[in-house]
């Protein structure tokens, strides 16, 4: 009888026992859950702080790429109206240039030839003007002494040394010329 007392005993013991277990099970579960939840919300924040980060990092990059090519297109704007007033200052020195040059030469050519052609025609004329009529003058007046004295015997012969003519007109012995036109 002894023997059964004691099994009672135990018994009662081993429920307490198996309580406490039970417990202590349910508080360790719940600290789990907690510590899991703050480790996602930490993941998820700083994966958006890297994406903003890498987007604003895109978009400074694109916007410098955008001001890059703008200076660019403006240098070569600056270029290329450059090349144009190079272009029209260079078409304006031709054209004033040439132009100059032109009527320079024209000038020059103009006065050349008139001064040469002046010149040449007054200085043959006047030299074949006087020599002609001085040699026409001296060859008919010796003609005519010849005549006047061999030929048909003048009483009054002219004087065998005349006086040579002092300017570029003509003799003034109109019988002389029509008497060299007849012939």
């Amino acid at each position: 009888m002894h023997t059964t007392t004691t099994t009672t005993t135990t018994t009662t013991t081993a429920t307490t026992t198996t309580s406490t277990t039970t417990t202590t099970t349910t508080t360790t579960t719940t600290t789990t859950t907690t510590t899991t939840t703050t480790t996602t919300t930490a993941a998820a924040a700083a994966a958006a702080a890297a994406a903003a980060a890498t987007a604003a990092a895109a978009a400074t990059t694109l916007l410098l790429l955008l001001l890059l090519l703008l200076l660019l297109l403006l240098l070569l704007l600056l270029l290329l109206l450059l090349l144009l007033l190079l272009l029209l200052l260079l078409l304006l020195y031709y054209y004033f240039y040439s132009y100059y040059y032109y009527y320079y030469y024209y000038y020059y050519y103009y006065y050349y030839y008139y001064y040469y052609y002046y010149y040449y025609y007054y200085y043959y004329y006047y030299y074949y003007y006087y020599y002609y009529y001085y040699f026409y003058y001296y060859y008919y007046y010796y003609y005519y002494y010849y005549y006047y004295t061999t030929i048909h015997p003048d009483p009054n012969p002219p004087p065998l040394h005349p006086t040579p003519p002092h300017s570029t007109h003509p003799p003034t012995n109109h019988h002389h010329h029509h008497h060299h036109r007849s012939q």
